[in-house]
């Protein structure tokens, strides 16, 4: 029998064949269920315009229950995008790969909430404490125990937490409406993630259309 964890990506895996990945979202490889690779790009202005970074997806026998490890792929060629959050050897300092992680999420969720924390970005600059945590950082990026608070550079002010608070109220939200009505499909992500005001008028818009159901 298989197992749980396999149970939900084969889901998974067939609702993304089925359905296709958001706009700026590609899969690259999932050819078993220990891990995964995605392109992710801004789409719109911003920062990142013309980028394309890879992510990459280790899942453990717990999931959904623990987190995917997530991180930037930083070999052949490929470099992590310099954000605030984002280390040079790929690491990622999101309070959804950790303590706001909740097994409704899918792996597409998090692409779209890293995808927007991106475009979210101000400024360009890495951690201040890149060089030293890159120098002793565990191979897996799910044995650090970030703060997530304390991770954020002292010339990145608080709207970089603001939008990713309304990035993983946005992600859940979706996957909430994707339980209930599986065709389901906000126009979340035909917007630019930028523009948070539109996005939240596109969820409520279909939040009222589902209670009219």
């Amino acid at each position: 029998m298989a197992s749980i964890s396999a149970r939900r990506l084969a889901k998974e895996l067939t609702e993304i064949k089925t359905e296709g990945c958001p706009v700026g979202i590609n899969i690259v490889k999932a050819d078993d269920f220990a891990t995964w690779w995605f392109t992710i790009e801004v789409m719109g202005e911003s920062l990142y315009k013309g980028e394309v970074h890879t992510l990459q997806f280790r899942f453990d026998s717990q999931y959904p229950i623990s987190s995917p490890a997530v991180q930037f792929v930083v070999t052949e060629g490929r470099q992590s995008p310099v954000h605030p959050h984002v280390y040079s050897n790929g690491h990622i300092c999101a309070s959804i790969l950790g303590t706001e992680w909740s097994p409704v999420l899918s792996v597409v969720a998090v692409c779209v909430t890293l995808q927007s924390m991106l475009a979210s970005c101000k400024k360009k600059e890495r951690p201040i404490d890149n060089d030293r945590y890159v120098r002793h950082a565990p191979e897996n990026p799910k044995k650090t125990r970030f703060h997530y608070d304390g991770m954020i550079s002292s010339s990145t002010d608080a709207r970089i937490l603001a939008n990713d608070a309304i990035s993983l109220v946005q992600t859940i939200l979706y996957e909430l409406l994707k339980l209930t009505v599986p065709s389901c499909n906000p126009p979340v992500f035909s917007v630019p993630y930028t523009d948070h005001a539109v996005i939240n008028r596109c969820l409520y818009s279909a939040c009222r259309s589902l209670a009219l159901k």
